[in-house]
């Protein structure tokens, strides 16, 4: 099987339907912040769930026909907080995984050798991230070991197909998928 680690907020795996080659572990909470009854509050709309949106979109898009095992890592508190060494545990056995995918990044966090394959969304501005926000692994993005990833929008009634406006470096994204995947 091919295992990947996804690191993000927060994760309800049981509240996803999956093909049975897809198994998704418990959530590994490396802020020790959340409660067994996190998910009773889940909602799409709060971005302590946004790991659930990512997970979910990664599962239904994920080929049916290969045995895949997920491994759902928090690295952000139930505050919305993020410490490094939330960070350095979710590496700390990185050989354990064929491919890690973040929708998230650090400011405090780097590692400048790394083995294992990263997909990486693009930076976007949003709470606390600017232009000038250093983020890893986005920064790294030169390195041949991670992919950026950024989403786009689908044309509609007044506009063409375009880049997510949000996205601060698009010069360093590798490959694009549509926001509609949501």
């Amino acid at each position: 099987p091919i295992k990947v680690a996804v690191l993000d907020t927060y994760f309800c795996p049981k509240l996803i339907t999956h093909s049975k080659n897809i198994k998704i572990l418990e959530v590994i909470d490396n802020s020790n912040t959340h409660s067994t009854d996190s998910c009773s509050s889940f909602s799409k709309t709060n971005r302590l769930f946004h790991g659930q949106w990512v997970l979910e979109n990664l599962v239904n898009n994920l080929s049916s026909s290969v045995e895949i095992i997920i491994q759902p890592i928090s690295v952000f508190s139930s505050s919305g907080f993020q410490s490094k060494n939330s960070w350095k545990e979710a590496f700390k056995d990185s050989s354990n995984y064929d491919l890690y995918v973040l929708a998230v990044g650090s400011k405090d966090f780097s590692l400048s050798k790394f083995t294992t394959p990263i997909i990486v969304a693009s930076s976007t501005y949003g709470k606390g991230i600017n232009k000038k926000s250093n983020l890893w692994p986005q920064s790294a993005y030169k390195d041949l070991n991670i992919v950026t990833i950024g989403s786009y929008l689908e044309k509609d009634e007044d506009l063409g197909t375009r880049e997510d406006f949000n996205i601060i470096h698009k010069d360093r994204v590798e490959y694009y998928f549509s926001e509609g995947l949501a």
